[in-house]
């Protein structure tokens, strides 16, 4: 009963939760104002230990079988040099919104940024890893140049 922005799970373990399954309905890179129901299945991204954490804090009551997410995937995205993504924002790429995607890691210089913030700025030769639907996010994706 609580959205994700109230749970804060991201700030305090470092998880991204990267689709609901509510019954027979997948809500895809779920947004800080979606709410968080009794018997949701959650598939979340992190390290062992953020996903231990997390389990700590929601303590659920009953192991249930993994739902099949065959619609979410990681993708690998290269912001090559001239690419109109470079300069803008994570948030500012639009990835959320128009390719119901999350960015959760960007390799760059050869060093990972892992669960990066909304607000960081993307650079030509990062490397992307972009948790979604990877038609949708290709299809977004094409748009860049």
């Amino acid at each position: 009963g609580k959205t994700l922005g109230e749970l804060r799970w991201r700030e305090s373990t470092g998880i991204n939760v990267v689709m609901i399954k509510r019954e027979d309905h997948h809500i895809a890179a779920p947004g800080r104002d979606e709410m968080i129901y009794p018997n949701d299945t959650l598939l979340v991204l992190g390290t062992d230990h953020q996903v231990q954490q997390l389990k700590e804090l929601i303590k659920p009551e009953a192991k249930t079988t993994l739902p099949d997410f065959d619609e979410v995937a990681l993708y690998n995205y290269s912001i090559s040099e001239g690419n109109e993504l470079t300069g803008k924002t994570i948030r500012e790429s639009g990835l959320r919104e128009k390719a119901n995607s999350l960015v959760v890691g960007i390799e760059r210089n050869n060093e990972r940024i892992l669960n990066p913030d909304s607000n960081t700025v993307l650079h030509a030769n990062d490397d992307l890893f972009i948790v979604g639907n990877p038609t949708l996010i290709k299809d977004y994706l094409l748009h860049f140049k």
